[in-house]
């Protein structure tokens, strides 16, 4: 049996040390074999591979990707993303295959489940307020959820190509339906958001 699921941070700060114990607390007590952490947060690049080599300590292989720090105009900056993708140390072959989105907010890799077959894992975190009215007219917004959007879907495709499974996890910060998904608030549907 694998258990998948995902945590959202939402920024959470702390040392790298307590944050990755405290995300392996969440992933233990849910009992996840693969598992996404969203909204990270985690910049520069050498603190990726501190809370990979955490990660690793506590007994899960992952990848930690975010944006370079002010990489963009109008760059939202680091606070606004980051991306974990996961897996049991145990599980046979490791991550592979992995690619990262340029804007910090989706990260994939396969994991084999056993010899016949293989599951891509695709992070996301979707822009903030992408259901909100005002989000249409934000440019690098709208230029993120499109470059996630595109992502998500090159990573699909190449599942379906290849013959394996998919799963896409972590925070998208849109829905499909306001009736099922909308908790209060100033909310739009949109027919292209990273839900829909």
């Amino acid at each position: 049996t694998t258990r998948i699921g995902a945590l959202q941070s939402n920024g959470a700060g702390g040392s790298p040390s307590a944050l990755v114990a405290g995300w392996c607390l969440t992933i233990q007590f849910f009992l996840m074999n693969v598992f996404c952490v969203s909204e990270t947060r985690i910049a520069p690049e050498w603190k990726h591979t501190l809370i990979e080599n955490l990660f690793l300590e506590k007994g899960y292989v992952v990848i930690s990707h975010n944006r370079p720090p002010g990489d963009f105009p109008c760059d939202p900056h680091t606070n606004s993303s980051g991306i974990i993708i996961g897996i049991k140390r145990s599980s046979p072959g490791g991550l592979t295959l992995p690619e990262k989105d340029e804007f910090g907010r989706a990260v994939a890799a396969c994991a084999p489940l056993d010899d016949d077959l293989t599951l891509r894992i695709v992070g996301t975190y979707g822009p903030s307020a992408a259901m909100a009215p005002r989000f249409p007219s934000s440019r690098q917004g709208t230029r993120e959820e499109r470059s996630t959007i595109a992502f998500t879907t090159r990573q699909m495709d190449l599942a379906f190509r290849k013959g394996w499974l998919c799963a896409i996890l972590g925070d998208m910060n849109s829905f499909s339906s306001l009736a099922l998904d909308r908790e209060g608030g100033d909310f739009i549907l949109r027919n292209v958001s990273l839900a829909t």
